[in-house]
């Protein structure tokens, strides 16, 4: 599931990537500049090079997680972004969601698959 995490969020950030480049405001919800663009082509190669392998679908969970947690929080106090770039409330309510949902990923759900004692499922080589 973590794996599965990283490849899809990983499109579909690759694709708002490159939507924000021609579409400056989807849905007349979420704001495009190029900042955001090119950290979501950056976040987005990412998570499809993290989903080939556990260990780093893993780190890219938790890692995700905490950083739009923050992001998320940090939009509803300086929508500005600290002058980096522009965020809408429903892009900090996103961010909440992608962060909350990586955190439980990276941090809970893989782990309770390590701990549990059940064998993990090994890939042919």
């Amino acid at each position: 599931m973590v794996r599965a995490f990283a490849r899809w969020s990983g499109v579909v950030f690759l694709l708002l990537g490159t939507i924000g480049f021609f579409v400056h405001h989807l849905f007349g919800l979420f704001h495009f500049d190029t900042v955001h663009n090119v950290i979501h082509l950056l976040i987005g190669a990412w998570g499809l090079w993290a989903g080939t392998r556990e260990p780093s679908a893993v780190l890219y969970a938790k890692l995700v997680g905490i950083i739009y947690l923050i992001l998320g929080s940090l939009g509803f106090f300086s929508p500005g972004a600290f002058g980096m770039m522009e965020l809408e409330m429903a892009e900090n309510l996103l961010h909440l969601f992608v962060g909350a949902l990586g955190t439980y990923l990276g941090f809970v759900y893989a782990e309770s698959r390590t701990n549990s004692g059940s064998p993990r499922p090994r890939r042919a080589a």
